[in-house]
C-alpha cells in the first residue's frame, strides 16, 4: 500500500514517549521555562547492614543530584549538586532544631520508616511520609533539602545558537557514617559528566537522538577499604576483601538524564500506570547486586513545564 505523503508527515510528528527525536538545527529560538524535582522514594526491600551498624535502625537514606547545564558548542555553563536531608531513624539525631540557639549541631534527620520508634525504612516505606513529616517551616534552615526538592529550575531552549540542555544523576544514598566513597563519587561523577558535555552538541541542537534516561554506564570504581560506608544503592561489584592481593572494584552504574526543551515538553506530558497517573513523573529503580544485599529502591522524579 502506498501512503500518502501527508500520512507519512503525520506519523513522523508523532512523539515518542522520553525519546528526544532528531531534529535539523532550527533558526527560530523555541523556549519555556522547567522545573525537575526529587519528588521520594519507596524503599522495595531494606540494604544489608553489619552486626555492628550505628547509622540507625531499618535504612537510612538521602536524594542527590548532581547536575551539569551545557550550552550550544559543548559548553559547560553552570554545575551544580542537591542534596536532601536524611530520611530514617532520628535517633541521636532528633529534629528539627532550636534556632537561633547559638548552636547548629548539623543537619537534622526526617523521621521515615518503622523499624524503631524513632524511624527507620523497611520494605514497601516511602519518603516523605505525612504522616511523620513536619511542616517545612519547622526546618527554615533546611526547607530546601526536604523533599519534594528541587535539583534544577530554569530555561531551555531550542534552536539558533542559545540551544541548550542539562544532564542530571539522581541517585539514593544509604547511609552508614562514613562518607569517603562520597568524595570519589563526586570526582568521578563530574569527570564523566564534563565527557559527555563535550559530546552533546548533537543531542543539544537536536540533531541526534537519546533517551531521556539511560541506565548503562559505570560511572563510580572504587575498591572499598572497609566494611560499612555511605553507598550509591545499586551498587555492585566487590565487596571489602582485605585479604586479596589485587581486590577487584565496587561499581556503579546510576540513571542519567539528558534534558533538552523536546525530552522536557514530552516528558512533562507523559503519564504511566507505574506512577498512578501523575503527570511528568519519572519513575527509577535502584537495586544491589549480590555482594551488597539485594538493597531494592525507586525513585521518582518529576519533569514540570512551568512556563511558555
Amino acid at each position: 500500500m502506498k501512503l500518502s505523503p501527508m500520512f507519512l508527515a503525520m506519523s513522523l510528528a508523532l512523539p515518542m514517549l522520553c525519546t528526544v527525536e532528531p531534529r535539523a538545527a532550527q533558526a527560530q529560538v523555541v523556549q519555556s521555562y522547567f522545573r525537575v524535582s526529587i519528588v521520594g522514594f519507596r524503599c522495595n526491600a531494606r540494604t544489608l547492614e553489619s552486626a555492628i551498624s550505628i547509622d540507625g535502625a531499618g535504612d537510612e537514606v538521602y536524594a542527590l543530584a548532581n547536575v551539569l547545564e551545557i550550552s550550544a558548542g559543548n559548553t559547560i555553563t553552570n554545575s551544580l549538586v542537591r542534596e536532601s536531608l536524611v530520611y530514617g531513624d532520628t535517633a541521636g539525631r532528633s529534629a528539627p532544631f532550636t534556632f537561633p540557639s547559638g548552636l547548629d549541631h548539623g543537619p537534622p534527620r526526617i523521621k521515615a520508616g518503622s523499624a524503631a520508634a524513632t524511624g527507620g525504612l523497611q520494605g514497601g516505606e516511602s519518603a516523605p511520609d505525612p504522616r511523620t513529616t513536619p511542616a517545612p517551616n519547622r526546618y527554615r534552615p533546611y526547607r530546601e533539602r526536604l523533599l519534594p526538592m528541587i535539583v534544577w529550575q530554569g530555561p531551555l531552549r531550542r534552536g539558533g545558537p542559545t540551544a541548550n540542555g542539562v544532564l542530571i544523576l539522581p541517585t539514593l544514598w544509604d547511609v552508614d557514617m562514613t562518607r569517603a566513597l562520597r568524595q570519589v563519587w563526586d570526582s568521578q561523577s563530574a569527570e564523566y559528566m564534563k565527557r559527555i558535555a563535550l559530546h552533546s552538541a548533537g543531542f543539544v541542537s537536536g540533531t541526534e537522538r537519546r533517551p531521556l534516561v539511560t541506565q548503562s554506564d559505570v560511572v563510580l570504581r572504587w575498591i572499598p577499604n572497609q566494611n560499612d560506608f555511605d553507598k550509591p544503592i545499586g551498587i555492585a561489584g566487590a565487596g571489602f576483601n582485605p585479604g586479596a592481593a589485587a581486590p577487584d572494584p565496587a561499581t556503579f552504574i546510576p540513571a542519567v538524564m539528558f534534558l533538552t526543551f523536546d525530552a522536557a515538553v514530552e516528558a512533562a506530558s507523559a503519564t504511566s500506570r507505574s506512577t498512578q497517573g501523575r503527570r511528568g513523573v519519572i519513575e527509577l529503580k535502584y537495586t544491589d547486586a549480590d555482594n551488597y544485599g539485594h538493597g531494592d529502591y525507586t525513585m521518582f522524579l518529576q519533569v514540570e513545564r512551568i512556563s511558555s
